[in-house]
């Protein structure tokens, strides 16, 4: 179990202990089957699926509906996947425990899992800092070789690792979020490297196509951060104005696909909706 669960682990305790003091029945009271609920989802941390992590507690489906719904309407629990869910917002700020970035990765990560399989792809979540793209998640699609499993592209890059924006489909999409001094101070008059023959590194240029993928929310490089990768990018959003992430998938051009822009931005937006919706509940909005 994650450390900086403890705080809440012992929370609960101190609220069972307190339970059992007041002579309490623990098999007869709602609220002490509620709690279990939320004992065993902290625990497991969104791996089981909630029919299964609650088997043993025999409980209706309408009785378990009933106690999930509460739980998440009062943000102790957060949805992240079909019947998985997660410690909430109001208990990791309750406990000071909340870490944007964390919860963030761990919200993305069952959806970027399902859309790099959809797309047959990589997928990529990351941030903006310190004029860097640091990627924190990162998932990809096997293709079946015989008996041996390829990773279709973007094998250079890791969770946690950090790459250029400017180069790259994510760093343009993150880039168009900066306040105009901000990327004009990023832009500066130190030279961009040339990572393939196809990078761009006019500033001029790389201006426009920032200030192009702002307008259209998403942004392409084509063979720019690798030779034989073609990627693209959108924003994801909290709120009208804020982001906080944005998502890329890569493909391999050497793997012989053929690339539907169209479709794969239907895809992509769609996952980048879904992640925003789940960001909602780190702003006391419920999941619904």
């Amino acid at each position: 179990m994650n450390a900086t669960l403890h705080p809440i682990i012992i929370l609960y305790t101190g609220i069972m202990v307190r339970r059992k003091n007041q002579n309490t029945s623990s098999k007869n009271s709602s609220l002490d089957k509620g709690l279990e609920i939320l004992r065993r989802v902290i625990l497991d941390q969104g791996q089981t699926n909630i029919g299964v992590l609650t088997e043993s507690m025999h409980l209706t489906n309408s009785t378990k509906h009933r106690y999930i719904s509460t739980l998440l309407e009062n943000n102790m629990i957060l949805r992240i996947g079909h019947g998985r869910y997660d410690i909430g917002a109001r208990l990791l700020q309750a406990t000071g425990t909340h870490n944007a970035d964390q919860h963030l990765a761990h919200i993305a990560r069952p959806i970027l899992t399902k859309l790099a399989k959809t797309l047959n792809a990589t997928t990529h979540l990351g941030v903006f800092e310190n004029d860097m793209v640091t990627y924190l998640v990162k998932s990809y699609a096997h293709k079946k070789a015989g008996k041996k499993q390829k990773i279709i592209a973007a094998e250079f890059t890791r969770e946690g690792g950090q790459l250029e924006a400017y180069c790259s489909a994510i760093g343009r999409v993150l880039l168009s979020n900066l306040p105009k001094h901000e990327l004009r101070k990023y832009l500066g008059d130190e030279p961009f490297i040339s990572l393939t023959k196809q990078t761009i590194i006019d500033r001029g240029e790389l201006d426009l196509i920032i200030r192009v993928a702002h307008e259209k929310g998403f942004a392409i490089d084509d063979g720019e951060i690798s030779d034989d990768l073609y990627c693209v990018a959108v924003p994801v959003t909290r709120g009208n104005d804020n982001m906080p992430a944005a998502l890329s998938v890569s493909f391999s051009k050497s793997n012989g696909s053929i690339f539907d822009q169209t479709q794969i931005l239907v895809a992509m937006k769609s996952a980048a909706k879904t992640i925003s919706h789940r960001l909602s509940q780190i702003d006391g909005k419920p999941d619904r």
